[in-house]
């Protein structure tokens, strides 16, 4: 098995982001060390878990596997769950250690991510005596003396208030100090705006480290433009960052400022994400094809009918009760 893993969290639609992200990761993973990908996802087309397992060999990566699992928590754990901007989904990735807790490192990657480097010396980032490593949420820094206020009581600095979307987790000592049980207690009684986020750096105070903001470079141009005019104590921090990143997280700015949003190409960012997208969605084409894809057998694909393709994982929470074992990580 490997040592280390790239972890995403999926429903339906977002599959084809999914997709695109890992593709960049692919493309530049130049290690000959194994590496995992650990896809938790609901609701997602035997046909499309198909056709996204295969994706390392578009890039003749064999040394990527990739690998599909049900989601660790459901619905039925949360009734009481309700946040109409994060879904449950969101609230996954709290479990990856948990529920993969053969590795030693997990990276975990937002859907809405691009990836411009080899990821691997990524997973000597994160410290034996931190439970995870993160970026500063871009908009909490820029402003700290904005929310330095009791109605903020999770912003004591709010330049050390990271954001989900980038986690390197260190699996040992995350396991060691936080519970399955606990995850499951404090997110029952979650009010957050960003329930998975603040609850994460409720747990990781005083025991999560920073990565330097080019691992998760949040905003655009624009973005910067306004940070330069309203927070100039700030700015020099996200300019120098912004002539190295690697990786690219299409956080939302205003109003459809994601590449998926609109129509025009505004940087080299987002040209690069169609290029992704694109590549992506002719090889699936093509490998559908040679599959023998067709609309008679479209239900049977989608796994309405006949087996599931999904793996199994090591789950504290939930009795495993799908018998289908085959081309599992091995231990």
């Amino acid at each position: 098995m490997a040592k280390h893993a790239l972890i995403y969290t999926v429903s339906r639609l977002d599959i084809l982001l999914t997709a695109t992200s890992l593709a960049s990761v692919i493309d530049h993973y130049q290690s000959a060390e194994p590496l995992d990908v650990l896809v938790m996802g609901d609701d997602i087309f035997n046909s499309d878990i198909e056709l996204v397992r295969s994706l390392p060999e578009r890039f003749h990566k064999p040394q990527v596997k990739v690998y599909f699992f049900n989601p660790p928590i459901t619905r039925a754990d949360f009734d009481d769950y309700h946040n109409e901007r994060f879904p449950l989904v969101v609230t996954w990735r709290l479990f990856a250690p948990s529920f993969f807790p053969n590795y030693d490192r997990q990276l975990y990657l937002d859907n809405d991510t691009l990836v411009y480097g080899d990821i691997t010396p990524m997973f000597d980032l994160c410290p034996d005596d931190k439970l995870f490593a993160a970026v500063p949420d871009f908009f909490y820094y820029s402003q700290k003396a904005v929310f330095q206020k009791p109605e903020f009581p999770e912003l004591k600095d709010s330049q050390k208030y990271i954001s989900s979307g980038v986690i390197l987790f260190n699996v040992p000592l995350y396991n060691q100090k936080v519970q399955p049980q606990k995850l499951i207690d404090a997110l029952h009684h979650n009010t957050a705006r960003y329930p998975d986020q603040t609850l994460l750096n409720r747990l990781g105070e005083g025991q999560m480290a920073f990565l330097d903001f080019t691992y998760n470079f949040q905003k655009d141009a624009s973005w910067l433009k306004w940070v330069k005019t309203n927070f100039p104590e700030t700015y020099p921090d996200f300019e120098r960052a912004s002539h190295h990143v690697l990786i690219r997280h299409f956080v939302g700015y205003l109003l459809r400022s994601r590449p998926w949003q609109h129509l025009a190409s505004y940087d080299q960012y987002e040209r690069d994400f169609w290029h992704y997208e694109m590549l992506v969605r002719q090889y699936f084409v093509d490998k559908s094809q040679q599959l023998g894809y067709d609309t008679a057998s479209r239900l049977d694909n989608a796994g309405l009918k006949g087996k599931s393709l999904r793996d199994k994982a090591f789950n504290p929470l939930l009795d495993a009760d799908d018998d289908d074992d085959e081309d599992q990580p091995a231990d």
